[in-house]
């Protein structure tokens, strides 16, 4: 099992090395642009020495504070910082399993890292195929309420990963009926909050209300997929048993990066993430006329960094041959 995940998480690197053995315009990884590395780079110089020594396992109190105040609004009771987004959804998973949760519930199609994930948590993974309606994929609550149980963890990501939908008012309002129903666990990966094409926002101060735990990161927000400063945010009881599992695992976050993840924050107003938000919107415009005009059909995202889109004339039986035959016979050469 663990092999077939190592394989799907690694088609990453396997695609952008084609593109690059074939000049290709690699379109295979959310990577985002290097919008703040200046901004990163002034933080850390300007920094007064900070210890490279443990640090506080939770996180510094002045990133926590921040992050529930400025980020959260004051709806979550406690976070705890952890290495990146990835760490903070594997905390959740062990937190829940350790209350008695057997599987996790996600909507396909779905992020890569997912399966290696409940197979990490020792969870049962468990994928609920979301419905095409015209040019955006919607999920299917009523394959939802089929499957979902009160052992079962549901994991939920508004931009969704990879088809970028977002959650309307009525898919809210289906979550927490299901969530009623059920007694399920929900897991919020709230990593491209600030990917969000729309004027629908997470309704924060509900998820803060109900079992539900919430990981983040600077990761996309702030450009900056390798410092690895996460977090997850919840209720108490939750929380210290995610804590105690993050212990267990990288323990602790650089001094430094914390700071200057801090510092951002502060520095990086509302105003700004809106502008970047707005430049990968035209962005992902432009590369989906493209698409359609080259004779694709396409998923038209509402936010994060994908653009789902099948042609055709691709050779192969399944998405990952025809992935493959793109670099070699369709790839837009740039290397003469």
């Amino acid at each position: 099992m663990m092999e077939e995940n190592s394989a799907s998480v690694g088609i990453f690197q396997y695609m952008s090395t084609l593109a690059q053995q074939y000049c290709a315009l690699n379109l295979s990884q959310g990577i985002p642009d290097n919008i703040y590395d200046a901004q990163w780079n002034e933080a850390i110089k300007n920094a007064s020495p900070h210890s490279w020594q443990y640090m506080p396992t939770a996180g510094k109190p002045p990133l926590i504070k921040y992050l529930l105040h400025a980020v959260y609004a004051d709806a979550f009771s406690d976070a705890i910082i952890v290495s990146g987004c990835t760490e903070a959804l594997l905390s959740a998973l062990y937190a829940w399993a350790d209350e008695g949760y057997r599987e996790m519930v996600v909507a396909e199609p779905f992020y890569s890292y997912y399966p290696g994930l409940a197979t990490l948590a020792h969870l049962t993974f468990v994928p609920v195929a979301m419905q095409q309606d015209n040019e955006r994929l919607v999920i299917d609550w009523e394959a939802m309420r089929q499957r979902v149980s009160a052992k079962s963890i549901l994991l939920i990501n508004s931009p969704h990963n990879p088809s970028g939908a977002v959650f309307t008012a009525h898919d809210w309002e289906a979550l927490w009926q299901l969530q009623d129903a059920s007694g399920c666990a929900i897991l919020f990966d709230d990593v491209y909050r600030h990917f969000n094409f729309t004027a629908l926002p997470p309704p924060d101060r509900l998820l803060a209300q109900r079992k539900v735990l919430v990981a983040g990161s600077v990761s996309k927000s702030l450009a900056a997929t390798g410092a690895r400063i996460g977090w997850l945010a919840g209720a108490a009881q939750p929380l210290a048993r995610a804590h105690l599992a993050h212990k267990h695992m990288s323990n602790c976050q650089p001094d430094l990066l914390q700071h200057a993840a801090l510092t951002l924050m502060q520095r990086i107003d509302a105003a700004a993430l809106q502008q970047a938000t707005q430049h990968y919107h035209q962005r992902a415009l432009r590369l989906g006329d493209a698409l359609l005009s080259a004779g694709f059909s396409l998923i038209r995202p509402d936010g994060g960094h994908f653009i789902m889109a099948r042609h055709p004339g691709l050779p192969g039986h399944n998405s990952l041959e025809q992935a493959v035959s793109l670099p070699n016979g369709w790839a837009l050469r740039r290397c003469r």
